[in-house]
């Protein structure tokens, strides 16, 4: 197995790291609609580029970076205020 293999087996089995379009939520985010579409186009385009070697494997950090000036941080703040109200 290659480096961008392992790197993308290790990042998709690590419950810490970021899952790729995994989403736990039991309700729909009130930015999702407006956020969404975008950030799930960002995700896809980094992996891709990052599996067929047209990026370095060092780009996912600054695909996260991008994620969350694009609104993910707000799908994440929605979130967190949305756990602690259910528990």
């Amino acid at each position: 197995m290659g480096p961008r293999a392992s790197w993308i087996e290790g990042l998709m089995n690590d419950p810490d790291r970021f899952i790729y379009h995994t989403n736990k939520l039991l309700i729909s985010l009130p930015s999702a609609g407006e956020y969404s579409s975008e950030l799930n186009k960002l995700i896809d385009e980094a992996f891709m580029s990052i599996i067929t070697g047209d990026k370095p494997i060092s780009y996912f950090d600054e695909m996260v970076k991008l994620y969350y000036s694009n609104g993910g941080e707000q799908l994440t703040k929605e979130a967190n205020d949305w756990y602690i109200n259910i528990k």
